[in-house]
Parts: structure tokens; sequence; C-alpha cells
């Protein structure tokens, strides 16, 4: 439960900031689309606060009304089926790999091979000045970013994975 709820703050957040593309496994039975897009472990969705049908976020899932061949089109998306998100210029992504259909993961996996994935990340918690008498105190920690091309427009994404 914790976990989706982390997810559906992301969403929310990546949302207000304008529209994005969500990455949903349609393969899981508990998506609710038209047959058409179902049986893909990719399937990218754009999504927006400006739709006309404007999403609604639960517990467990976004149900919102897409447009499929301009048909309105009432869809279930069960958070645990949305297992990567991209905003609409690219420069802000995640990724849930532990929610990331197997297809999904071979292919991050071999660019893991090539790429090495891990980045340090230095993140400050306290700095010393002079009324901090504690000093400065750094924690570091792996944030694992991937690139990777999206296949319909072959942008470059780079993911943080979480």
């Amino acid at each position: 439960m914790k976990r989706e709820e982390k997810k559906s703050d992301t969403i929310i957040r990546m949302l207000s900031e304008g529209g994005v593309f969500l990455c949903v496994d349609a393969t899981d039975d508990e998506v609710v689309l038209p047959n058409s897009h179902k049986g893909t472990t990719d399937l990218r969705l754009i999504l927006s606060l400006d739709f006309r049908h404007t999403p609604e976020f639960h517990n467990d899932h976004i149900a919102v009304t897409l447009l499929f061949g301009g048909v309105p089109t009432p869809c279930i998306l069960p958070y645990h089926a949305i297992w990567g998100i991209y905003n609409e210029d690219f420069t802000k992504s995640f990724l849930w790999e532990d929610e990331m259909p197997g297809e999904a993961v071979d292919e991050l996996d071999a660019l893991r091979d090539i790429s090495n994935g891990k980045q340090r990340v230095i993140k400050r918690r306290k700095q010393k000045d002079e009324n901090n008498e504690e000093g400065d105190e750094k924690s570091e920690t792996l944030e694992e970013k991937v690139t990777v091309y999206d296949k319909q427009s072959h942008h470059p994404l780079t993911f943080t994975l979480i």
C-alpha cells in the first residue's frame, strides 16, 4: 500500500508540472483499456490534467477517460501495472523497477551492461556554518540512472530507478 501511495504521489507531482507519458503493462488483467491496446508490456499512454476528463486518483488505481481513435473510453490503470513515467519534454522520468515486466527488465539489464548504470550522488544533509556546531555531514548514496530511447519518438530518456 505504501508503495502505491508513493507512486501516486510521484505521478500527481509530475502531472502538476505538465503532461506525462505512463509506461503501462497492458497484459495485467486489472488494466481496463480497449482490446486493441491490451497485450503489450510497454504501452505508453499520455495523461494530462488539461484533458477534458480529469484523471481520478484512487488508492490502488487511476480512473480516466482517454481518447482512442477519437472515441472516449473509460480506463482503469492500477498503480502496480504502471512501471514508468516521463514528462513531455523528456527531462524528468522514473522507473519502478520491481514492477517492470520481464521484457522491459531484460532490456534494462542489457543497457546496464553497456552503460554500467551507477552514478555517485552526494547529498548534503547539513551544511557547516558559524552557527552549526555539529559540522558538515555528508551522506553518499548510489542513484541508478539508465538512458533508453523511446521506441516511438526516438528521444533519449534518462530514468531514475526508485
